[in-house]
């Protein structure tokens, strides 16, 4: 008789359950692992560990220890470079560099490869923890509004856009309590010209095989980043949204992403300009 194979879940939150049930049907072992043990899918899962998806050591550890056949991380980006690190480091399946992962996952990161690669260029500037103090001068030599975020969060979690001096400290502890390295990046917010751009596609083998836009709806009377409601089809124009997804795929290939789904946020600046504000 084979063997069941063994599937390691990082993060078990309630919307992280259904790949959870869905391997279990199939016939997987399934364990799961996150930094919260109240997360409902522990108790659907065949044995549950308490260590943190970012602890690479500790998530390797685990693996090899119970001997998985596969890694996964649904619904959230914080973990995803641990992925790549256990894939690689067990010789399971991974068809993209973990280099590629964390410039893609690590706002900073990302940040900086696209003022090295592309004509798209915006103030920013990142500050740990210790660097706080250096954010009240940064004040009078700045254009608002600015947008202040943790560098390595996910869901749009400490993301604030900010107008005017008076509320840029408020929101730097913000972003500094949902960041999980307590590094957070501040940059010129870009005006857009109607509706921010959503959607997701699928690359393979470096060419980009499908992507679908929609509009994202946003509150106007708050500082929020995360959508409530997305539409599709999109409302931008044809040759808009094929200047899009040139700029989407060149940028993937550059960054060495050439396997896998991902998720995007874009919009059209007031100069006409494709901004690509996260690949996901």
């Amino acid at each position: 008789m084979l063997e069941k194979k063994r599937i390691l879940f990082l993060g078990a939150a309630k919307f992280q359950e259904p790949p959870i049930v869905y391997a279990i049907n199939a016939g997987f072992t399934v364990y799961t692992a996150d930094n919260n043990p109240d997360n409902p899918g522990h108790q659907l899962s065949h044995k549950s560990f308490n260590v943190s998806t970012i602890d690479k050591t500790a998530i390797l550890k685990l693996a090899k220890e119970e001997n998985v056949s596969a890694i996964m991380s649904y619904g959230s980006d914080v973990s995803a470079e641990t992925v790549a690190y256990v894939r690689n480091q067990l010789g399971l399946p991974c068809f993209n560099k973990e280099e590629a992962i964390s410039v893609l996952t690590n706002k900073a990161k990302y940040r900086r490869f696209i003022k090295k690669n592309s004509r798209e260029s915006i103030y920013f500037e990142t500050f740990s923890l210790k660097d706080k103090e250096k954010i009240k001068s940064l004040i009078f030599d700045v254009h608002f509004p600015l947008v202040v975020k943790p560098v390595d969060s996910s869901g749009s979690k400490g993301v604030t856009i900010v107008h005017d001096r008076f509320e840029l400290q408020k929101y730097t502890d913000l972003a500094y309590n949902f960041s999980i390295s307590k590094n957070i990046i501040i940059e010129t917010y870009k005006e857009k010209i109607g509706k921010q751009i959503c959607g997701d596609g699928y690359m393979l083998n470096g060419e980009l095989v499908f992507i679908c836009y929609g509009d994202g709806h946003f509150f106007d009377f708050n500082n929020g980043t995360v959508p409530y409601a997305e539409s599709f089809p999109t409302t931008m124009d044809r040759a808009f949204a094929e200047r899009v997804t040139s700029k989407i795929k060149e940028t993937l290939i550059k960054v060495g992403y050439h396997n896998g789904p991902f998720n995007l946020d874009v919009w059209r600046t007031t100069n006409d300009e494709v901004f690509i504000n996260e690949i996901g």
